[in-house]
């Protein structure tokens, strides 16, 4: 499949279930959307999946300058 796609030999497609955890919340997805859309049934399956990387810190650390 990966070579009909013409996706490198390290790609996994088990590693986009953490980027399904990962960027819809930047869009302003719930936990819960994106465990009902994983098929997962507990908070703690899904938040292995999630990731913060230093570019959404720096988005967070922006929104709270705004408030303060």
């Amino acid at each position: 499949m990966r070579n009909a796609a013409v996706l490198p030999d390290s790609f996994r497609f088990y590693d986009l279930r953490h980027t399904w955890h990962t960027v819809p919340p930047r869009s302003g997805a719930t936990l819960k959307d994106t465990m009902v859309r994983a098929g997962q049934s507990s908070e703690r399956a899904a938040l292995v999946y999630q990731h913060s990387d230093y570019d959404r810190q720096r988005e967070v650390a922006a929104g709270l300058d705004e408030l303060v």
